[in-house]
């Protein structure tokens, strides 16, 4: 069965883009998480420690867990949208992206 990763809040905002949230939510079976998802882009917060980002802007998550996981068995979820994998950074270290 694959492997399934929940992290952080994505609600999309008509006409103003998407607001990324915080704190990082998990939900997932296998490998733990290390610590919370770093969000690699879009990288600048708001005044009020949120994260912004206009429709057309790709999100990218890089996650640090306990074992391996397998890029094509795992599926990983922003809010409840849909990440695909993008790098395998080393043995721990994956990215994960979407197209807003």
């Amino acid at each position: 069965m694959p492997q399934r990763l929940r992290v952080g809040a994505l609600v999309v905002l008509p006409m103003s883009g998407c607001l990324l949230g915080a704190p990082p939510d998990k939900d997932y079976a296998g490998p733990q998480l290390l610590e919370p998802p770093r969000l690699l882009a879009p990288s600048e917060p708001s005044e009020d420690g949120t994260l912004r980002a206009r429709e057309g802007t790709e999100v990218v998550v890089e996650l640090r867990t306990s074992g391996r996981v397998d890029l094509e068995r795992t599926s990983v979820s922003l809010g409840g949208h849909a990440l695909r994998p993008v790098a395998r950074v080393d043995e721990h270290t994956f990215r994960y992206a979407r197209l807003l």
